[in-house]
């Protein structure tokens, strides 16, 4: 005989009920505790008995059923027809709240006991494991049920630090390192870079699900080496970029590697990118040797090979073409002449010039990875070579017309010295003669003047000697045209004057 329609609390971690607004349906839903397999228990009554227990496999996570329905159809010996598309839907119900009950029990995972933690820690794991392997089939996705348990500490670190998968999915790279037992706890230094995990069964099924599993047990020794050796070794700082580069690029390149490049102010064919993990750096690389630059490239996806830190194919082709787009950057700015001053510019032109020499005499085989990216280089570079060429013939011109002008500025000195002499030699010569001029018309009025007093002087004394003889008309006649011819001759005379004695 059953009583209640309801569901156990303490068999139980949360339970939602199926009632209807019509009062046809009543019952309840829960997430079942314990150890058992992700399958749908249900328990069908009517009229307080129970008419059937039905078990339904691939459930989303073990769910456990009491319902009593009215309108569900039975067969003629008062079975429930599992067929019926009543009882369907009854099914989709109890599954579709799957979700809000395993939201549920991360709201109240932290006010568990710690005796009831780890059962409800491996149902979880277990519920996202599985979601996330359906998704990956249907393509659908996890939904929010997935991002809650993500969101939980579920996970312990060999530092004994616990963290949730949201921590530890965050890579581009899906490769989980882990241990299966407890080990020596490495440097802290290297925690921050490197996060390897203790994974028990239940953690490293939803680890396997997500990616892949590198285990570290067998060569535990060796790897805690090479964290010591990191611990070490010499601190790898971004400088201001702002004072030592031309140009410099951030991108995230294949494996989920950060790459910072630059172009120094001072380029070196030697220059080169250091690789770095938690910020210590642990070699050195150059991407594409006829393209040199440095930079810092970071991150969880190094490759430790033969006890070095190298990038793999996928990842060097992926740093180079950035490289390229780095010097193809510096290219525009160049040509554009955006904030850089004219010696910059030169410095910098002939340092394209310089790594387009190196393109043309490079006889590796990069030029077939890096594809478009290098294409696209060698277009910027010789577009700037060109106009590099034509101002330096500008510049050729106007340096020997310069010259010219040199070579002609001691013969235009001395043109012009001599003219200079010429005109000075010509306003003297002018001078003389205006002297000489004003002399000669002086001495040609005083000989006038003495001219013109002497025939005065002969007329006068001709008159004299006419009346003296008392001489006729004819005397008076010749006197008196001697003192015309005189005054005719005698310049005028101004007021007051006199002359000399």
């Amino acid at each position: 005989m059953i009583t209640s329609l309801t569901l156990d609390p303490a068999s139980v971690w949360a339970k939602a009920s199926l009632a209807d607004d019509k009062g046809k349906v009543e019952g309840e839903v829960g997430l079942c505790r314990g150890d058992g397999e992700a399958t749908l228990r249900i328990d069908v009554c009517l009229d307080g008995r129970k008419i059937g227990e039905f078990v339904h496999e691939d459930a989303p996570a073990p769910l456990v059923a009491i319902v009593s329905d009215l309108e569900l159809p039975l067969s003629a010996a008062g079975e429930v027809d599992t067929r019926a598309k009543r009882y369907g839907n009854l099914l989709r119900r109890c599954r579709r709240a799957a979700t809000e009950l395993i939201v549920r029990l991360c709201e109240s995972y932290a006010s568990l006991p710690a005796n009831e933690r780890a059962p409800a820690r491996a149902l979880l794991l277990e519920f996202v494991a599985r979601r996330i392997e359906r998704a990956a089939k249907d393509g659908s996705e996890p939904g929010r049920a997935v991002e809650a348990v993500k969101a939980l500490p579920l996970l312990l670190d060999v530092w004994g630090e616990q963290c949730s998968l949201a921590e530890v999915t965050v890579r581009e790279q899906k490769v989980f390192e882990a241990v299966t037992r407890p080990v020596e706890e490495p440097p802290v230094t290297a925690q921050a870079e490197r996060r390897i995990l203790v994974a028990d069964p239940p953690a490293r099924r939803v680890l396997e699900a997500i990616g892949e599993v590198k285990l570290l047990d067998s060569h535990w020794d060796e790897v805690l080496g090479t964290l010591r050796a990191l611990a070490a070794a010499p601190e790898c700082t971004l400088p201001d970029l702002r004072e030592v580069a031309w140009v410099h690029r951030k991108a995230t390149i294949a494996g989920g590697l950060e790459a910072h490049l630059w172009i120094p102010r001072s380029p070196t064919n030697e220059d080169s990118v250091a690789l770095a993990r938690g910020g210590r750096e642990v070699g050195r690389i150059q991407a594409i040797p006829a393209l040199p630059c440095a930079g810092i490239v970071s991150g969880w996806g190094l490759d430790s090979g033969a006890g070095a830190e190298v990038l793999d194919a996928r990842q060097l082709g992926s740093l180079g073409k950035q490289v390229c787009r780095l010097y193809e950057t510096l290219a525009k700015q160049v040509k554009s002449g955006g904030r850089m001053n004219a010696s910059e510019r030169d410095k910098a032109a002939s340092w394209l010039a310089h790594v387009d020499e190196l393109l043309a005499s490079d006889a590796g085989g990069t030029r077939a990875e890096l594809g478009k990216a290098l294409t696209e280089l060698e277009t910027a570079l010789a577009e700037m070579c060109r106009r590099r060429c034509a101002r330096r013939g500008r510049r050729r011109q106007r340096r020997r017309r310069a010259d010219v002008q040199r070579q002609r500025r001691p013969r235009m000195r001395s043109l012009r010295r001599r003219g200079e002499t010429t005109r000075r030699e010509s306003r003297r010569r002018r001078r003389e003669s205006r002297r000489r001029g004003r002399g000669r018309h002086r001495r040609s009025r005083a000989r006038l003047r003495g001219c013109g007093r002497r025939q005065a002087d002969a007329g006068a004394e001709a008159d004299a000697r006419a009346a003296t003889a008392g001489a006729g008309p004819r005397g008076a006649r010749v006197g008196a045209r001697a003192s015309r011819v005189g005054a005719r001759a005698a310049p005028p005379r101004s007021p007051g004057h006199r002359d000399r004695p």
